[in-house]
């Protein structure tokens, strides 16, 4: 009975909805993180056998890695593949453990929101900078990456909010 009430949360339309563009997200960040290989093989390639690096590339690698790290964390959180160690963990009964699993979620939560809201407060302030506010070399502006920065983390928060309900409503079941 209380797998059949965990599975139909899971079948909700905003389940579906979150997931699907979580998998978009990880899939953008995975194209990322081809384009950012392509990059340092161009630049490698081209400095040892050419005499050309790429302009640049230190300065597009480090940025792309904004997407390549954080657009994947909601599918990571969505299918659990993070980090958990079982030792203690497991020898606790289920209650237990699904409060401390609310507990960590909340605390994630709380790390996800502060840094969505710095990386806000950054944009803005990249964005009213008239000058500072580009890369040294190629002139790209912070301001759209310090956004895709905060999209990153601030999806992350709406999967960790959907996985505290989810944990909620499963300790009230019990």
């Amino acid at each position: 009975m209380q797998e059949q009430s965990s599975v139909k949360i899971e079948k909700t339309t905003l389940y579906s909805i979150l997931t699907s563009i979580s998998n978009w997200m990880a899939v953008l960040a995975c194209i990322v993180l081809a384009v950012m290989m392509m990059c340092v093989t161009v630049d490698v390639t081209g400095r040892d056998f050419f005499m050309w690096p790429l302009r640049g590339t230190v300065e597009i690698v480090g940025l792309l890695l904004i997407f390549a790290s954080t657009w994947g964390l909601g599918l990571a959180q969505i299918e659990k593949k993070h980090i958990r160690i079982p030792l203690f963990y497991d020898m606790f009964p289920r209650r237990v453990r699904l409060c401390l699993d609310i507990l960590a979620y909340v605390v994630c939560f709380v790390a996800a929101g502060l840094v969505t809201w710095q990386m806000l407060m950054l944009a803005i302030k990249y964005f009213k900078m008239p000058r500072g506010n580009t890369t040294q070399i190629l002139g790209l502006p912070f301001f759209p990456f310090m956004v895709a920065l905060a999209w990153g983390f601030g999806w992350m928060c709406i999967i960790l909010l959907m996985d505290i309900y989810k944990t909620i409503l499963e300790v009230i079941k019990k």
